[in-house]
């Protein structure tokens, strides 16, 4: 299908054209199965694609870190976000937004980074390859209109039924954990592809990041220059993360920058240079972060964000100046409450805690070539996204599929997704001598597999996020990552 206006070839569910606007005749084109449209009140002709404009951020108190990882952070890198997976939901905490957020108060600037392709100066340790021990335990654009995807839903019982071999998670096979000499550590949190891993290391003086090659065994600094960095993420061999200098007097973060990294050598690639970045993620040829301030209608509850987003080359360098994604996502800003997104090679999801606009509150996820929301759940809260599924919380973990609609059980006491395309990891309550704890689970989507990986005392929001590519499921607890590969049999 391509558009009438500009000749723009479109995916067959497209609403508008992502190029020039135009809507889409759909009058020969159904909508896919098990995703009925439902315009919201008041639906227009789609605006076009915005660059995103700098703002004038707020003043906020001096940052205080929090005593210990979260797997939320705050609104800001002042309380540090634990790394996740390559292309992994990210989890903001609001608790501690109104001290914590770290947003400067000049104007930021838009720096593209063209000509810095000079190999960056970095680390590396060479380490024996990896071995592996069996585990002993088995078990934008506002929206022009929305769909909402069928409630149809299916449940899938526990199975150890053999299918195919070849896939990941959710075939006859297990989940091994690996023996990789030579892993840094004490470990904040852990990034994972099935290239490399990413470690943030606490050192004797602050923290440090390290990339750990899984077909070498080396261990490779990164170049961070600033004394701050966080949110780091990688996708294949391309680590991304945001560094800055933080000044005690004035409270505020300034020379903020948002890197890439080309695994072993570089270079490192200024991304973009903007004042109050934080939580950015990469997949594919996007690299996304978010921007915030408190939401003008109701500052006492509520933040208004938006996520930005740049196209990037094979080095991380930008192809394009920044555009605005999600123009108007709401998140709590008291008590315990917790507001993510993530990003996939061709989508993104976000959460709305309340409504704005013509976005009711629930998790929508966009299609970032058609720019069409739709909505997955008005009580469907933590997504993540896998290939062509989106994982998410209500009354359970549940999974949806993008191309039929089609809502699928998952397990009824998870929560915390991070999932892939093949199988989900994530966090399963379990309860034991009036104790609660928590497993890490991974089981696929067929459920033809499922093996829990790991017990933690502490609860998820309290805990690293789990990291999970195609093949590798990886979490930091105890000071340690914990690293599992899949194999098939």
């Amino acid at each position: 299908m391509f558009c009438s206006e500009c000749g723009q070839q479109l995916p067959d569910d497209a609403r508008f054209c992502g190029v020039c606007g135009a809507p889409v005749n759909r009058s020969d084109a159904p909508p896919p199965a098990g995703a009925p449209l439902v315009p919201p009140p008041g639906a227009t002709e789609p605006p076009a694609v915005q660059v995103a404009t700098p703002r004038e951020p707020t003043i906020p108190p001096p940052p205080s870190p929090p005593e210990r990882v979260s797997a939320y952070g705050s609104y800001g890198p002042a309380a540090p976000q634990p790394p996740k997976k390559g292309h992994a939901a990210v989890w903001i905490g609001i608790a501690a937004a109104v001290v914590i957020i770290a947003l400067a108060v000049a104007v930021p600037l838009i720096v593209l980074a063209g000509d810095d392709d000079e190999p960056a100066s970095t680390t590396t340790v060479s380490q024996p390859p990896s071995s592996t021990v069996p585990t002993n335990s088995s078990t934008s654009v506002a929206p022009t209109s929305t769909s909402v995807f069928s409630s149809t839903s299916t449940s899938v019982a526990p199975s150890t039924t053999i299918t195919p071999p070849g896939v990941p998670g959710d075939s006859e096979g297990e989940w091994v954990r690996m023996d990789l000499p030579g892993l840094p550590a004490p470990a904040r949190g852990v990034s994972a592809s099935d290239r490399a891993l990413l470690l943030e290391v606490e050192t004797g003086d602050g923290r440090e990041l390290y990339a750990y090659m899984l077909d070498l065994g080396t261990v490779i600094e990164l170049p961070v220059s600033a004394s701050e960095f966080y949110g780091e993420d990688i996708d294949g061999l391309l680590a991304i993360w945001w560094e800055g200098e933080y000044d005690e007097e004035s409270g505020r973060y300034h020379d903020e920058r948002l890197y890439a990294f080309r695994l072993p050598d570089g270079p490192k690639v200024e991304v973009v240079a903007r004042t109050g970045m934080f939580y950015p993620l990469v997949a594919g040829q996007w690299i996304t972060w978010v921007e915030g301030e408190p939401w003008e209608e109701n500052p006492e509850e509520y933040w208004l964000l938006r996520v930005l987003g740049t196209k990037i080359d094979s080095n991380g360098s930008p192809q394009s100046e920044p555009v605005e994604l999600v123009p108007s996502a709401t998140a709590f800003a008291l008590g315990d409450s917790v507001w993510t997104y993530d990003l996939s090679e061709t989508h993104i999801t976000w959460e709305q805690s309340t409504a704005v606009g013509l976005y009711e509150a629930g998790t929508y996820v966009m299609d970032l070539s058609a720019l069409q929301p739709l909505v997955v759940g008005n009580e469907a809260w933590r997504p993540s996204l896998g290939d062509g599924k989106v994982a998410y919380f209500q009354d359970g973990l549940k999974t949806v599929d993008l191309a039929t609609g089609q809502v699928q059980e998952i397990d009824a006491a998870g929560d915390f997704p991070t999932a892939t395309s093949t199988y989900v990891a994530y966090f399963r309550s379990t309860q034991s001598d009036d104790q609660s704890a928590y497993e890490v689970v991974a089981r696929g989507y067929n459920g033809k597999h499922e093996q829990a990986l790991g017990l933690h005392s502490d609860p998820p929001w309290l805990s690293p996020l789990i990291a999970a590519s195609e093949s590798h499921v990886a979490f930091a607890a105890d000071g340690l990552a914990h690293v599992f590969e899949w194999q098939g049999r």
